[in-house]
């Protein structure tokens, strides 16, 4: 590095630092010295029961400012929903699937109101199912059938632009993705 170029990162560095209560060093690299690394700092919300053997998607089940999460279990295929409270979350059983297994889950604002609501794929018919979040449960409906059956994965999004939520299908036999438009 030229020592003018050293002289310039110099300054700029020392002008940043004047700014900040410590100083900092920037390397050749770009990386920072003495900087604190980002971090998450973990608290326990719940403990589900059985342990194992669940799937969760997060969102804003119960419509206010914070993300919630929806917790599936297939060995029973109920959907309970776990309000955040700020320090943890109060599940509420929201839905009951059948068959109970071979689900998959997603969330969004299919519905286009403010809470969030799941899209359920099951796999041995290769249906999708929205379940609208009424407040305290999830009424499902059938929205469409993909075929082959069995292979997708989905996640959500606005792709239309609209205010409702709408589905990418990636099916993995032969690389190919869709989008589902929510006309509901």
């Amino acid at each position: 590095m030229s020592s003018k170029k050293r002289m310039r990162i110099s300054l700029i560095v020392s002008a940043v630092a004047a700014l900040m209560p410590a100083t900092f060093l920037a390397t050749p690299s770009g990386a920072v010295e003495g900087a604190r690394a980002p971090q998450f700092g973990f608290s326990k919300y719940a403990t589900v029961a059985p342990a194992s053997g669940w799937t969760f998607t997060s969102g804003q089940f119960a419509g206010d400012s914070r993300t919630d999460v929806t917790g599936y279990y297939a060995a029973d295929g109920s959907l309970w929903v776990g309000r955040n409270t700020g320090s943890s979350f109060a599940f509420s059983k929201y839905a009951t699937v059948a068959p109970a297994s071979g689900w998959t889950f997603t969330s969004g604002q299919f519905a286009g109101n403010s809470r969030t609501d799941v899209t359920g794929y099951y796999r041995a018919d290769g249906s999708l199912w929205v379940g609208r979040n009424t407040g305290n449960s999830f009424a499902f409906s059938k929205y469409a059938t993909v075929a082959p059956a069995s292979g997708w994965t989905f996640t959500s999004g606005q792709f239309a632009g609209d205010s409702r939520t709408d589905v990418t299908g990636y099916y993995a036999a032969d690389g190919s993705l869709w989008v589902g438009r929510n006309s509901g």
